[in-house]
């Protein structure tokens, strides 16, 4: 199947509170799959045993529910659907200064599909709120963020799980 045939059958829509597991299941294995860093403590056991563990907690489900019931965030946290399964999503919570910080987060064997694109331009048409992601500065997402438009802002810092594991983290904003 092409890439264009592929995006053809991807539908976008808002996310619901049904979504909760599978859109955790995308995001953490997403982290599992590209946030290891060694010399910084978060090695891939850490991830899947703590970091990114799966199935989510509790506290995860009710951070997600929450995200989804905030009216500054209503339609703007989105699941793409293949034949009716979560493939893909874009998390987004309005800050307090209004900007939106977001993930955008694709199932195994659908990354460099479209999918993200899709997801990411559907979020750019709900909203006109400056657009912001935190993410691992070592992280070839990095990538794709700066094709839409993304750019760093900052300089690089340590997002600290405790007092010696760390992922060194960027700043990337796309000003609308």
């Amino acid at each position: 199947m092409s890439k264009n045939q592929h995006l053809s059958k991807v539908l976008i829509r808002p996310a619901t509170s049904e979504d909760t597991l599978a859109v955790q299941a995308i995001r953490k294995k997403a982290w599992q799959a590209r946030y290891a860093n060694p010399e910084s403590g978060v090695t891939k056991e850490l991830l899947a045993s703590s970091l990114a563990k799966l199935p989510p907690s509790s506290e995860d489900i009710d951070h997600y529910h929450a995200m989804l019931a905030k009216p500054t965030n209503k339609n703007k946290n989105l699941v793409a659907t293949l034949d009716d399964e979560i493939i893909g999503t874009v998390c987004y919570d309005t800050l307090e200064n209004g900007m939106g910080d977001i993930g955008v987060f694709v199932a195994e064997g659908f990354n460099g599909k479209g999918v993200g694109d899709k997801l990411l331009e559907s979020l750019k048409n709900k909203t006109d709120n400056t657009l912001q992601v935190i993410i691992f500065a070592k992280n070839p997402s990095r990538e794709f963020y700066k094709k839409h438009g993304f750019v760093e802002v900052g300089r690089e810092e340590r997002h600290y799980f405790d007092r010696d594991t760390y992922l060194p983290t960027q700043v990337l904003r796309l000003n609308r």
